[in-house]
């Protein structure tokens, strides 16, 4: 009898144990603090990194939109200012919602929009909404995020390391250009359209410079290209407008033109100084010799 008892007392145990998991796991569910938060065994992480090497590092969450955008990847878009306190960029897709708990719209937060489709990066609070879907959360770079600009590429993050096939492949992107007097090093994209153009050195081209921010050339060939709208030109900036026109702009400015991106000049700040001090001397500094 006694033996008898304490099983029931133990199968009461049990019952008890596994209701208490049960309301602690719905608790989980439906406390707004804890949306969101819990990670899978294997944490998806993503790098975001702009042509400028402006990046930030997001860890997602185990929701079923964030693991749709996680699989879309890697993905090359434009980001856009939107708002006084947040950037935003499309996918490819549009994501999936089912049980995907909502987001709080607070500084570091990575979310979709579901009415626009779009992807929001918060770089301050924001106004809550019903229809913000949490997707993960800045872990480096936070304060990057307000300097994002133009194209940006989103890989999945492994790690940080660099391995040596890599460091010569970008070696190999690196060239030497002539300007005016003065000597620059490019730094080509890995695309198909910065590989095309590559293809094209050695070669000297006389540009022509109408606006007071840029240099064009017509090239005798097409390149494959990849536009996206631009929104901000940087310094340094090296484009393609339509299929045969590469540009070269010396000064920052605003645009609703789209262009194909090719690379960027390293050292920005000295080509701006560079075309300040010899802009008289206009045929030589039209001259590029990329080498």
């Amino acid at each position: 009898m006694k033996d008898h008892f304490i099983k029931i007392l133990a199968v009461m145990g049990l019952l008890l144990c596994a209701g208490y998991t049960r309301q602690r796991q719905t608790a989980g569910k439906n406390n707004p603090a804890d949306r969101g938060t819990v990670k899978e065994e294997s944490t998806m992480e993503i790098m975001i990194q702009d042509e400028h090497d402006t990046t930030v590092r997001f860890v997602l969450f185990s929701s079923p939109a964030a693991k749709s955008f996680y699989e879309q990847l890697p993905l090359r878009v434009n980001v856009e200012d939107y708002s006084d306190n947040e950037k935003i960029f499309y996918p490819l897709k549009e994501l999936e919602m089912q049980d995907t708990p909502q987001a709080v719209a607070s500084s570091g937060t990575l979310a979709y929009y579901k009415p626009w489709n779009n992807i929001v990066l918060f770089y301050e609070n924001g106004q809550p909404s019903d229809t913000l879907y949490a997707l993960g959360e800045a872990v480096s770079g936070k304060d990057n995020i307000k300097k994002l600009q133009g194209m940006i590429n989103i890989t999945k993050y492994k790690n940080n390391t660099v391995s040596k096939k890599q460091k010569v492949k970008e070696e190999q992107q690196r060239v030497k250009a002539h300007i005016g007097t003065k000597m620059f090093t490019l730094s080509l994209h890995d695309s198909e359209s910065a590989r095309a153009f590559l293809k094209r050195f050695p070669m000297t081209v006389t540009m022509q410079e109408p606006n007071g921010n840029e240099l064009f050339a017509y090239m005798d060939e097409n390149l494959p290209t990849d536009a996206q709208r631009a929104t901000k030109i940087h310094t340094g900036d090296v484009k393609l407008f339509g299929r045969d026109c590469p540009m070269l702009f010396y000064k920052d400015f605003t645009t609703a033109y789209s262009y194909t991106s090719l690379g960027k000049v390293d050292d920005a700040e000295a080509l701006a100084q560079a075309w300040k001090e010899t802009k008289r001397l206009y045929l030589r500094i039209r001259e590029i010799d990329v080498i």
